[in-house]
């Protein structure tokens, strides 16, 4: 009976570690996902600069 428990704690310890090691390895597949879904959205808003159509042409002086 006693080897019993200590295969339940082992077994209860084991599915810990795997469930921990799971979740670590998606946080860190998530993390990634992000990390190049920002790094494209940068180069998409570089690519997307879009000029002002009057910034520059009109002054207005008000006095």
């Amino acid at each position: 009976m006693e080897i019993s428990s200590f295969m339940a704690n082992n077994l209860q310890q084991l599915r810990h570690t795997f469930n921990m090691n799971l979740l670590d390895g998606s946080l860190a597949t998530k993390a990634a996902q992000s990390t190049v879904m920002l790094k494209d959205f940068e180069a998409a808003q570089q690519a997307v600069q879009a000029q002002h159509p009057t910034s520059g042409h009109n002054f207005d002086l008000k006095g």
